[in-house]
């Protein structure tokens, strides 16, 4: 397996589906969208703060999946857009980290250290 460079893109969740396979009860499959490309990844159903899913809805949403009282996590990301960690694993690009969109307010502050 070969193992090369990583990069962070915005994207935008698009859907969110169960897979069509055996362990399709247990996971879920979550599409990204960037400028150029549909990535998807596929974790756990699990909705909490530690789980993988758990921490791509607070990425998103700014929400911990224990404070939110909708009863629909899956379909309250869709849409929402998110920073993405790809890594070129054989020559295909696969989502290893989301990562919430930097606020304008942080991203200022940054300026205002760096000068």
């Amino acid at each position: 397996m070969k193992i090369s460079n990583m990069k962070l893109e915005l994207a935008t969740i698009t859907w969110v589906s169960k897979p069509t396979s055996d362990t399709a009860d247990t996971q879920l499959q979550i599409s990204f969208q960037t400028e150029t490309q549909t990535h998807s990844l596929i974790c756990s159903s699990l909705f909490s703060n530690h789980s993988k899913f758990g921490q791509i809805f607070l990425a998103t949403t700014g929400i911990k999946p224990n404070q939110f009282g909708g009863s629909a996590p899956n379909q309250a990301i869709i849409g929402r857009q998110c920073q993405i960690i790809i890594q070129d694993v054989d020559s295909e690009f696969r989502v290893i980290d989301v990562l919430p969109v930097p606020s304008p307010q942080l991203e200022l502050g940054l300026k205002f250290e760096a000068d």
